[in-house]
């Protein structure tokens, strides 16, 4: 491997050191903003509204309007929505329903896991899918888990 490369490859692991900690530093401020949020809904308000969409769109707005390349603005939005995800993950505690009677806690424990368990054969299934991509030759591809809440 030439200097030159092992140098650049050096740059990049300390930008990827640098990228890990200002997205784990935003992480705990959207922490922050949940433990206000909670507050404020403690205090006799309205219930906390964790996920507000036009947050996000003024976020992926704004994010849009900073990008100076040579990443396109569709995927740095594609990134950014995936933080605020895992952020959002962080503020709003995950909730599991199912329709029947009551159930001890062990139940839903057990529910909560089977639903973890669901999600990650969905992943798995999806990163098989890509690597087969992969091997004919296809850099790239796109997987949208997409789980829809239903009213009962």
């Amino acid at each position: 491997m030439s200097d030159d490369l092992a140098a650049l490859r050096d740059a990049i692991d300390q930008l990827d050191a640098e990228l890990l900690a200002k997205i784990n530093e935003r992480a705990r401020l959207a922490e922050a903003v949940a433990e206000v949020k909670q507050g404020v809904a403690q205090d006799g308000e309205a219930p906390v509204m964790f996920y507000r969409p036009e947050r996000e769109a003024q976020v992926l707005r704004r994010i849009a309007d900073l990008n100076q390349g040579p990443i396109p603005d569709d995927q740095i939005r594609l990134l950014f929505m995936q933080i605020m995800s895992a952020c959002l993950a962080l503020e709003q505690p995950m909730n599991v329903g199912y329709l029947g009677p009551e159930a001890p806690s062990l139940t839903r424990r057990r529910l909560s896991i089977l639903v973890m368990l669901w999600l990650a054969h969905r992943w798995l299934r999806s990163m098989k899918s890509f690597a087969k991509l992969r091997q004919k030759g296809v850099i790239t591809g796109l997987s949208r888990l997409k789980i829809q809440p239903r009213a009962w």
